[in-house]
């Protein structure tokens, strides 16, 4: 940044002195590093849907995104991979209506544009030369309470060539690869400025971090915002969700950066405390997200196995634990509202329970055993000890002048509300005798006593898919001012700066990442017009040849009966050398990958030699690896197809 504000106050000086007689844009006067049509900030959907359609109008562009190398990708390559669409307009606009109800800043050119845009999505893949979206599933409208649910669809890519299990992201991720020659890639390369004319307020490039360098890369039409959201930034979560902490259940590399790139340049914010969730769940060490069950949260799951309960710092209960949320949202009076979650949280559970199981990560031991050892799930033979080992309250008499109303329920007086975890624990376990819980209304079937010692405790974490929130838009995804007027030459697409902010609903950030890329990245490619002259000194541009890093591929030299395959895994290609000795598969190398460190290394270490050993490439993935396991396999699959 110093080059540019050095370069900046030199040329700003001259002019104040009247030092050049020239006639000099203010573009002119910052010292070039690079120059495309469009540059696109993220490459996750939105990103990768922007850059296709600007190149897609003819624009020379420029997709950077801070990850590594096989890392990049953002939310969508996280995602269940359904797209959300409506069987018919008119059920569409009323779902996304109802969905919206009592924000003002829904209007109706927006909702117009959400229902119009997923709709077209399908469409738009196929003119691009991309596996389409097909309809696979069921009406699936998460609040089917809403006008127009039973009309809502949620759509899959479904094209076998594709061989991933997150086929969406890998058909997007293709669409930018097969148009090498039009998108150029960087990675490992944040934005960390707009470059904005101070004059017009025009946003005529970026400033890139690459290599150890600040690089000044000139956008000729338009700059593109896709950088996600703020959910791995703790001081913004602070600041605008007005809660203490929330973990990522996604990518590690949304952490705010747009938000301040976009403030810097006067852009508005809106959405900034919507989210996706929060979910209830598990962030255990070495788990470097948060745990998405396999049901619509972790609580659902445990809630089955009947004697759990979940409790805040005084030892209360604050939820219906048998309650299916809504990404997180969940009823209150009428209305969707992202639920409440204390901190600390705990799972309090006895005997009965742990020996029933649970849904939890596959780090951890299936009978807790381990983590009880670790003291990650601590144990104890009261439910008073238990409280006071984890710091929550233990218990308080409630005196007969107690404001704290009661419940009647056939003569039987019930405290609504107890303080302290033993009067808690006695609560609960007189609703599950009484077959009816006054406190919050829990479904008796998923109710089951804790009374059998020892008793157990194991801290629960609230986690997010995603934040909603960020630069503010219009249709054309034009990023507004807080006078709602345009910031020339800047565009914002996914869900930074969503336009969900009332009750996000299942598959509609996938959708969006589509309708807003497309839109942002097309109208970012239209030539814009000759910026105004000024008196000002030109700058020496000196333009430089960097690699395009989506087309390098490494050279790997092959022996006899040697083949290679390819396949794409969670982080792209997954490339691997197979040596053939008559009928038999002799050996199996994953010579190349960019698959997560740590994660994917069990896979790559073991299907391997499964392989040889059972002389197939079809072989039982290994747990919480298994998209690495499969892309091992199917790279295998492609080395035999090339054997004569």
């Amino acid at each position: 940044m110093k080059k540019f504000f050095r370069g900046l106050g030199i040329m700003l000086l001259a002019a104040l002195a009247g030092c050049s007689s020239s006639q000099v844009a203010y573009v002119d006067t910052i010292p070039w590093d690079a120059e495309f049509d469009v540059v696109v900030i993220g490459f996750g959907g939105a990103g990768a849907s922007a850059s296709i359609a600007a190149a897609e109008a003819g624009a020379r562009v420029l997709l950077t995104e801070k990850a590594p190398l096989g890392h990049e990708g953002g939310n969508s390559r996280y995602s269940y991979q359904l797209v959300r669409n409506y069987g018919s307009y008119e059920a569409g606009i009323a779902y996304v209506k109802a969905e919206s109800a009592g924000f003002d800043h829904m209007t109706d050119e927006i909702i117009d544009f959400i229902v119009r845009g997923s709709m077209e999505n399908a469409v738009w893949l196929e003119s691009v030369g991309l596996a389409p979206i097909n309809r696979v599933m069921k009406p699936l409208g998460e609040y089917p309470e809403f006008p127009g649910a039973n009309q809502v669809f949620m759509d899959l890519v479904t094209d076998p060539d594709l061989a991933s299990e997150k086929p969406y992201w890998a058909n997007l991720r293709k669409g930018v690869v097969d148009r090498q020659d039009k998108i150029s890639v960087w990675f490992e390369a944040p934005a960390k400025h707009l470059i904005q004319d101070p004059f017009t307020k025009t946003i005529v490039g970026v400033q890139i971090e690459k290599e150890g360098q600040m690089l000044n890369v000139r956008a000729k039409n338009g700059v593109v915002m896709a950088c996600g959201g703020f959910e791995n930034n703790e001081t913004m979560i602070e600041y605008y969700t007005q809660r203490e902490h929330l973990y990522p259940m996604g990518t590690l590399y949304n952490t705010g950066d747009g938000i301040r790139m976009a403030l810097e340049v006067g852009a508005d914010l809106w959405h900034m405390n919507a989210l996706s969730g929060p979910f209830i769940t598990v962030k255990a060490p070495g788990m470097e997200i948060a745990y998405f069950a396999r049901k619509t949260s972790m609580v659902q799951s445990l809630a089955a196995g009947g004697g759990v309960i979940i409790v805040g710092k005084d030892g209360t209960r604050f939820m219906t634990e048998s309650e299916v949320t809504r990404h997180g949202h969940i009823y209150y009076s009428g209305n969707f509202y992202s639920q409440i979650t204390p901190d600390p949280m705990w799972m309090i559970f006895d005997e009965n329970a742990r020996r029933a199981g649970f849904d939890l990560p596959p780090q951890f031991s299936p009978d807790l055993s381990a983590e009880i050892a670790s003291g990650l799930v601590v144990q104890a033979n009261t439910i008073a000890e238990l409280a006071r080992k984890i710091g929550v309250q233990v218990d308080s008499p409630i005196p007969n002048s107690s404001p704290i109303s009661t419940f009647r329920l056939n003569n039987w007086d019930q405290t609504y509300r107890t303080v302290g975890l033993v009067n808690q624990v006695n609560a609960y376990n007189q609703y599950c005798a009484n077959n009816f819980d006054p406190q919050f209304n829990r479904k008796p079937e998923t109710m089951a006593p804790i009374n059998r010692p020892p008793y157990y405790a194991l801290q629960l974490q609230p986690a997010m898919v995603n934040t909603q929130g960020g630069a503010r838009r219009n249709i054309k995804c034009e990023i507004l001012d807080p006078f709602g007027k345009p910031i020339p030459h800047l565009y914002g697409a996914g869900e930074f700066g969503s336009f969900y902010g009332g009750n996000y609903t299942a598959g509609g950030n996938v959708a969006e990442t589509m309708f807003s890329g497309r839109t942002a990245g097309t109208n970012a490619a239209l030539p814009k017009p000759t910026l105004e002259p000024l008196s000002l000194a030109r700058a020496a541009s000196q333009l430089r040849s960097f690699p395009n890093e989506i087309a390098q591929q490494k050279q790997i030299a092959l022996g006899t009966n040697e083949y290679l395959g390819v396949a794409t895994g969670m982080g792209g290609e997954v490339v691997v050398k197979i040596r053939i000795d008559g009928t038999r598969i002799a050996e199996v190398e994953v010579v190349s990958h960019n698959e997560t460190q740590g994660l994917s290394d069990p896979a790559i270490e073991q299907i391997p030699q499964a392989i040889v050993t059972a002389n197939t490439p079809t072989v039982d993935v290994v747990a919480g690896a298994s998209i690495t396991s499969r892309a091992i396999m199917n790279a295998v699959k492609d080395a035999q197809a090339k054997i004569k």
